[in-house]
C-alpha cells in the first residue's frame, strides 16, 4: 500500500515538473526573443534583466547558442549608450563653457 502511494506521488510530481518545465522552456524562449529583437528599448531591457535573475545553471547550459547569439547583441547595444554618453557630456560641457 505505501508503495502504490509513492508511485503516485512520484508520477504526479514528475507530471508537474514537467508542465512546469515546459512552461518555463516558452518563457526564456519568449523572453530571448524580446531582447534580441523588441522594438521596445524598455521590454528589451526588462527581459534582459529577467533572463539574467531567472535562469540557472541547467538554463544557461541549455539555452547556450541563444546566450552566444545574445551577448554581442547586449555588448553593442553598452557600446552604443556609451558613445551616446560621452557625446552628451561633451555637449553639455560646450554649452556650460558658452554661458
Amino acid at each position: 500500500m505505501m508503495c502504490s502511494r509513492l508511485k503516485r506521488k512520484t508520477k504526479l510530481s514528475i507530471q508537474n515538473f514537467s508542465y512546469k518545465d515546459a512552461a518555463a522552456n516558452s518563457l526564456f524562449t519568449q523572453l530571448f526573443r524580446w531582447a534580441e529583437s523588441s522594438d521596445s528599448r524598455e521590454l528589451r531591457s526588462y527581459s534582459m534583466a529577467l533572463l539574467g535573475a531567472g535562469m540557472g545553471a541547467e538554463q544557461v547550459h541549455q539555452y547556450r547558442q541563444n546566450n552566444f547569439t545574445l551577448i554581442p547583441i547586449a555588448l553593442q547595444r553598452l557600446r552604443d549608450l556609451y558613445v551616446k554618453n560621452k557625446t552628451i557630456k561633451k555637449k553639455l560641457k560646450f554649452y556650460l563653457r558658452l554661458k
